[in-house]
């Protein structure tokens, strides 16, 4: 992970087998006053870093199988193939598992932060991203490009939480997640928070990273729509109209979709869209939803035929994956056909903004499933068509 480091920096920090930082009512033992070491760059962490660290482990050692086990700043880790890391706070027992704690503060780059998790996804560690407490800067892209790749979600660790943990006797943290608004209002995310028990996350297996136990932003946007019976009512009609590959009627409901939520108008979408979005829509259901004598059941071949290979319908594909991916299908995308075609098409539109994501929230009326996805991707810019 690390091979570009200066290798000075593996040997200058000389850690104890346990370094845990308590205070209150939690046992002193296994405590070492040892200053914080250097980062993984060989530069001492600013003080609010340092904070932020010492009153995770502090939280952390509430759980006391966590406590028993040893938590440690900076503690070297490293995979059988070389690669190494120093996490900011690493507990060799979190929820039946080690798990480190990484604390996110200033700018890292995307290709940094996908080393780190493919880092400790190989190493089978739990890896928690910890921010500070945040009024509105997760918007920041430091902090984007850590939950567009969690569903939204991010822990937080601040004194309010700190406080009620030491109360309570028990960990607590601070989850952030970005969910969708009313439908009326075009599902525009929106930041919430609030401080949870850890069996309020899903802490996933050896090696993944933590969620909300709750329902994932997509089943937010499909619930929204279902609760609004207009809305709810165009995907039924919608469906129907692909079925009978009634482009016009399929236009009509989807312009009055428009007028509630906004996006792009039918007329705007690309050509023969209503076969296109008919097998969408049987992918989704898994009723046919356009004219075809291929059966439901046979989905390779159906959208192979029918949306991957036709070219005027290519440009949906990114659409396709998400959906499949959110409903479970991989065996599907991973089928030779369908994986080659996709990869084509993929390097075709690669320039563009895909169709789903230009669209705007109308698309996610009649398919909420990568909705969350399409937030990565601005509205305004070049039509996949």
């Amino acid at each position: 992970m690390h091979a570009n480091r200066r290798r000075g920096a593996a040997t200058a920090i000389t850690l104890p087998a346990i370094i845990v930082i308590v205070r209150g009512q939690v046992p002193s033992r296994n405590i070492s006053n040892q200053s914080m070491p250097p980062n993984s760059h060989g530069q001492q962490e600013g003080e609010h870093h340092k904070q932020l660290s010492q009153l995770t482990a502090e939280v952390l050692a509430l759980d006391p199988r966590t406590r028993e086990a040893g938590i440690s700043f900076r503690r070297y880790t490293k995979l059988p193939d070389g690669q190494y890391t120093y996490p900011d706070v690493y507990a060799a027992e979190w929820q039946s598992g080690p798990g480190v704690f990484e604390i996110q503060l200033s700018t890292t780059q995307l290709p940094t932060i996908v080393r780190r998790e493919d880092f400790y996804a190989r190493a089978k560690i739990r890896l928690a991203w910890i921010v500070g407490f945040q009024s509105g800067g997760l918007d920041r892209r430091s902090f984007m490009d850590i939950h567009l790749r969690n569903d939204g979600q991010i822990l937080g660790m601040d004194d309010e939480v700190a406080d009620e943990a030491r109360k309570t006797g028990e960990p607590r943290f601070r989850l952030y997640r970005l969910l969708p608004g009313p439908a009326r209002e075009g599902f525009e995310a929106r930041w919430r928070n609030r401080i949870v028990k850890p069996n309020e996350i899903n802490w996933g297996m050896p090696g993944e990273r933590p969620r909300s136990s709750a329902a994932c932003y997509d089943c937010f946007v499909d619930e929204s729509v279902k609760r609004d019976e207009a809305l709810a009512g165009f995907r039924d009609d919608f469906y129907g109209a692909l079925a009978n590959a009634d482009a016009a009627s399929a236009g009509t409901i989807w312009d009055k979709a428009v007028g509630i939520v906004g996006g792009l108008l039918w007329k705007d979408l690309p050509a023969d869209a209503v076969s296109a979005l008919g097998v969408l829509a049987t992918v989704r259901t898994g009723r046919l939803c356009l004219p075809t004598k291929i059966p439901a059941t046979n989905l390779p071949h159906l959208v192979n035929a029918m949306l991957l290979e036709p070219e005027e319908r290519r440009c949906w594909t990114h659409a396709f994956e998400l959906l499949c991916r959110a409903k479970g299908l991989l065996n599907l995308l991973s089928r030779s056909s369908v994986r080659d075609k996709c990869n084509r098409n993929r390097m075709e539109y690669s320039s563009a903004i895909p169709v789903d994501g230009t669209a705007g929230p109308v698309f996610n009326v009649f398919f909420p499933e990568g909705s969350f996805y399409r937030l990565g991707f601005e509205t305004r810019g070049t039509l996949m068509a």
